[in-house]
């Protein structure tokens, strides 16, 4: 199955699929339908929210957009530099967004750990959020 704006050869996409093989059906349809743009806009639009006085975001909410910051962590490591170059600046910007409010806190899950310096999203939340809907 090819993913939508990656030319890649046929031993990276094996090994995309192969880094991508416990995750779920809809995840992996989607992937390969939209690309790594899809995945990219679905973090830019809850930044967004985040971002938004208007816009209540939980943190349950950030923490299902984990994975999402995770697919696009495999494939920056799996693809070439060469084809990943449109996404790289994106996701620069996008983590450098979210730096920029970011409040340091203590891993949002619990298995598996994931190394701090490798996966810095895992370990706090972008101020704003809300603890509940009445916060």
């Amino acid at each position: 199955m090819t993913i939508k704006d990656l030319d890649c050869n046929d031993e990276v996409e094996a090994a995309i699929w192969a880094a991508f093989e416990s995750w779920g059906d809809p995840f992996k349809k989607r992937l390969a339908e939209n690309g790594p743009q899809w995945v990219l806009d679905g973090l830019i639009r809850l930044l967004e929210r985040i971002e938004d006085p208007n816009t209540a975001v939980l943190r349950d909410d950030w923490v299902g957009y984990l994975s999402r910051r995770d697919a696009l962590h495999i494939l920056e490591k799996l693809v070439p530099s060469s084809v990943w170059k449109p996404y790289w600046v994106q996701t620069r910007t996008f983590d450098q967004k979210l730096r920029h409010s970011w409040i340091h806190g203590e891993c949002l899950v619990r298995i598996p750990p994931k190394p701090e310096d490798e996966f810095w999203w895992y370990y706090g939340v972008p101020e704003g959020l809300s603890e509940t809907l009445d916060s």
